[in-house]
């Protein structure tokens, strides 16, 4: 809804110090919270990127309530590694809208205001918050999901100067590829690979945008496997085009279409051997690919060189007998991913 004017809320010391109570300028009217959700918070948004130095940072935090003149916690993680660190930094209240069922809040926060509090979110890192009224609820940022209530804010660093993120990883050649191909024994076909690991048979499936890194919807399916026994596969579908809209991204993921390409990988225990996690992408049609872009700029479409500079930090490509050591799975993070809405 378009307001003439916006709640103005002052912060000192903690404390919201002035008040103003607005007038919508039409007749429209907010629906209320859904039963069962006190309140939501509407900004920032989940996965909401701030660029710059976050110890210069500031965030606006504000959303709806039920009640006016209501006590509301805005906390953070004080240690991102740590999910029972939060930490108050904040409080304010909540203000009537007259002609609203609803009641509002905002406050500006500054997350790290010393070198000491810079572990709350370091450049490049990822910063969690959330709000708690009165009664230790945490507010969610979507009300149609009422448990998710841990956004996370990310702040993207500074721009390599010297290297390309996807160059760490020396970029091979398609015959090294296939020489890849050929000492890991990749399935031919994405029908291949899913027969071979026996899919679609208890595997466990998510589907999602991930606005982390690739920026792109994915179609996600992984389970143990009988042979090797023991290991895991999974492949995922690629939908949407690198640098492009979230929402187009998302529609084509829930269209289920041709992908963009998938990508699969295997692993085959134990976890020191070499290859034992292997990558394989195949194209839309589901046929072998010899290369696959992760990024805008195509800097390293090489597999698996491409691939280990995500599942392999620590690890190595040895081209001349076409070993991979130390590469691994990655943890899924929620916070980093994006959903559809329900319909």
């Amino acid at each position: 809804m378009t307001r003439a004017t916006f709640l103005v809320l002052t912060l000192l010391a903690g404390c919201v110090v002035g008040e103003e109570v607005v007038e919508p300028v039409d007749d429209e009217e907010t629906a209320p919270p859904p039963i069962g959700v006190r309140g939501v918070v509407l900004e920032p948004a989940n996965g909401t990127v701030v660029a710059g130095d976050p110890s210069t940072a500031s965030l606006r935090i504000a959303g709806e309530y039920v009640e006016a003149d209501q006590d509301l916690a805005v906390q953070i993680l004080a240690n991102p590694a740590d999910m029972t660190s939060w930490e108050t930094i904040t409080r304010t209240r909540t203000v009537a809208v007259v002609g609203l069922p609803t009641a509002e809040f905002a406050v500006d926060v500054r997350p790290v205001t010393s070198a000491a509090e810079q572990v709350r979110w370091p450049r490049g890192g990822v910063l969690r918050l959330r709000v708690l009224d009165a009664a230790g609820r945490a507010l969610p940022f979507d009300a149609a999901s009422p448990d998710d209530s841990v956004i996370a804010v990310v702040n993207p660093g500074e721009l390599p100067t010297r290297w390309q993120y996807l160059l760490e990883k020396p970029a091979g050649s398609v015959a090294e590829t296939l020489e890849y191909y050929a000492a890991t024994n990749a399935p031919a076909t994405l029908t291949d690979f899913m027969t071979r690991y026996g899919f679609p048979g208890g595997a466990t499936s998510a589907v999602y945008y991930n606005a982390g890194d690739l920026g792109i919807g994915r179609e996600m399916h992984c389970r143990t496997t009988e042979t090797p026994a023991g290991g895991l596969a999974c492949y995922v579908r690629n939908y949407g085009t690198f640098g492009g809209r979230r929402d187009d991204a998302i529609a084509l993921t829930l269209a289920a279409g041709a992908p963009l390409a998938t990508v699969a990988m295997v692993y085959t225990p134990p976890i020191t051997a070499p290859n034992a996690v292997s990558f394989v992408a195949y194209g839309p049609d589901g046929a072998l690919l010899t290369e696959a872009q992760l990024d805008t700029h195509g800097n390293n479409t090489s597999i698996p060189q491409n691939c280990l500079n995500c599942h392999g930090g620590r690890s190595r490509y040895d081209e001349a007998t076409s070993l991979v050591i130390g590469a691994r799975f990655l943890p899924f993070d929620p916070f980093a991913f994006a959903f559809a809405q329900p319909t």
